[in-house]
C-alpha cells in the first residue's frame, strides 16, 4: 500500500511515497513530533490554523501525479476517514473504534482532538467510487465523519501519536456484501497492537543473513498453532527496507 508525501500543503507534487507501514511506524515513533507540538501546544485559533498550513502530510488513499483527483495514479486500498471535534471524548471513541475488526488502524490528528480512521477496502477503486465508499463506511462506523475528507486526494496533516492502533488483520470493507453488518454481527479477526518495529542497522546483502535475521524474530518458536503467527513474521520481514523485494 503506497501512499504520497508532501511537504507542506501549498505544494501539489508529493516529495516521495511511502510504504503506509512505514508511515504508520513514523507516526507512533514522533518523526513529526515538532511540526506536531507546533499545532498543539498553540495558544490562539490563528496560530494554530497557521501551524497546520504549514505542516507536511499524506494522501493515505493512493499515489498522485500532482494532488488532485484527477491526476490519481493508483489507490492505495484504504480509505480515511476524519473525525474531527471530539475533544474529552477522543480516547473513548479511539477505544471503541480499535475493536472494530474492519479497522487497519486509528489514531489521533494533529490537533489531538479528532482522529484518523483507515480502513482497507478493494482495489481498484476511482474517483467516484472512492466517494461512496468514505460516506458509507462512515456510516457504518457509526462516526460523524468530515465530508470535505471524502476527495481521493484529500491531504491529510502528520501526526504523533505514540498509542496508535495497527491491525494488518483487518477485514476489507466491501460496500456490496458488509455495509450492512454491524461489528458485533462479525467475529473479530485477530489483532495486532504491538509497537510497529523496523531494522535500523545497516543494509544487509547477503541473503543467508537475511534469511537468519527473519528466522530469528520467530524466536525458534514454531509451535503447534503458531503456523499464521509465523507466516505473518517471515512474509513481514520480506518487505522490510533491508531486504530487496527482488
Amino acid at each position: 500500500m503506497k501512499i504520497d508525501y508532501y511537504k507542506k500543503k501549498t505544494y501539489k507534487r508529493p516529495y516521495r511515497q511511502f510504504d503506509i507501514t512505514e508511515i504508520l511506524r513514523q507516526i507512533q515513533d514522533g518523526t513529526y513530533r515538532n511540526e506536531v507540538e507546533k499545532v498543539r501546544k498553540a495558544t490562539t485559533q490563528e496560530e494554530k490554523d497557521a501551524a497546520k498550513y504549514e505542516a507536511s502530510g499524506f494522501t493515505f488513499s493512493g499515489t498522485f501525479k500532482e494532488r488532485r483527483s484527477d491526476s490519481l495514479i493508483q489507490h492505495s486500498g484504504l480509505v480515511a476517514i476524519d473525525i474531527d471535534g471530539l475533544n474529552e471524548r477522543v480516547r473513548e471513541e479511539k477505544e471503541r473504534l480499535e475493536q472494530n475488526p474492519y479497522t487497519f488502524s486509528v489514531f489521533r490528528s494533529i490537533s489531538n482532538t479528532g482522529l484518523r480512521v483507515l480502513v482497507k477496502v478493494p482495489d481498484g477503486l476511482d474517483t467516484h467510487t472512492h466517494k461512496l465508499y468514505y460516506n458509507a463506511i462512515g456510516k457504518f462506523l457509526k462516526v460523524e465523519s468530515d465530508s470535505q475528507a471524502q476527495d481521493v486526494s484529500r491531504y491529510t496533516n502528520v501526526t504523533y501519536d505514540q498509542e496508535l492502533y495497527y491491525n494488518p488483520d483487518s477485514l476489507i470493507w466491501n460496500m456490496e456484501t458488509e455495509n450492512t453488518q454491524q461489528p458485533e454481527q462479525i467475529k473479530t479477526g485477530a489483532r495486532n497492537e504491538r509497537k510497529i518495529e523496523y531494522y535500523k542497522g545497516d543494509v544487509i546483502m547477503d541473503e543467508d543473513e537475511k534469511i537468519q535475521v527473519i528466522l530469528s524474530w520467530t524466536r525458534n518458536e514454531f509451535k503447534e498453532g503458531s503456523r499464521n503467527r509465523t507466516l505473518h513474521v517471515v512474509i513481514f520481514g520480506s518487505s522490510c527496507q533491508f531486504i530487496d523485494p527482488e
